[in-house]
């Protein structure tokens, strides 16, 4: 019974998220002039959010490296794309481990 509960469960969270994600698109894809003040103001709250999230990324990724931690796969895509020489510094301390 707990795994039909569990099921259950994850079926209801998915129907959510997905429900969640229509809601982002359409506010996304609506003009600001059709969209109520709640969802102006949510929308800007969002765009203030990944902004914060996208400035701390090349300090999180560098306190990463300096505690010897392992990148994840978009970590090291992030740096590809904007930190070629911390790659390379990433690259040398994994071959000395």
């Amino acid at each position: 019974m707990i795994i039909a509960g569990t099921i259950r469960n994850s079926v209801g969270l998915a129907s959510l998220e997905s429900k969640w994600q229509q809601k982002k698109q359409d506010i996304s894809k609506g003009s600001k002039e059709n969209l109520t003040a709640e969802e102006r103001e949510l929308q800007r709250f969002q765009e203030q959010a990944d902004s914060i999230r996208e400035s701390k990324k090349p300090a999180d990724i560098d306190t990463k490296l300096q505690a010897g931690g392992e990148l994840t796969a978009e970590e090291i895509e992030y740096l590809k794309k904007n930190d070629p020489e911390a790659l390379k510094q990433f690259g040398n301390m994994s071959r000395e481990k």
